[in-house]
């Protein structure tokens, strides 16, 4: 079994033994020795945090608790407001369209993006909201 690992992301290639970079592994490909102590941990300790940080980005809490719950409540209920807000967001997008034709500079077809990225808008919002539910 190779120790050869590739990042998906970035394409970073390196040890999984040591966490070193491949390039210094030469033709030990199969029985890495240079496993480190000190830099497993570190790089354990930043796989870690990278890892909470997704999480918190994700507002994933795997302890659930009535302040978890209230949270995704929360964040479930500033879309819907949100939502609400809808028709306005669509009249206030209308006169920004009316005022690129007026201008002279814009033809009716060519100011139509305005109202399909308001339409994109909208449904990313009804999605995210119902992600919160999912996510609960």
């Amino acid at each position: 079994m190779t120790s050869h690992m590739t990042c998906k992301k970035c394409k970073w290639e390196f040890c999984w033994v040591c966490m070193g970079p491949w390039s210094e592994h030469g033709t030990a490909w199969y029985q890495c020795n240079r496993f480190d102590e000190k830099t497993g941990i570190n790089a354990r300790d930043a796989q870690a945090k990278s890892r909470a940080s997704l999480e918190r980005y994700l507002h994933v809490s795997y302890i659930w608790t009535a302040k978890a719950d209230e949270q995704f409540f929360n964040r479930w209920a500033n879309h819907d407001n949100s939502a609400k807000l809808d028709a306005e967001f669509y009249k206030n997008t209308e006169k920004k369209m009316e005022q690129m034709q007026s201008s002279g500079n814009m033809s009716w077809i060519e100011v139509q993006f305005a109202k399909q990225a308001v339409d994109v808008v909208v449904k990313a919002r009804i999605t995210l909201k119902w992600s919160y539910c999912m996510a609960f």
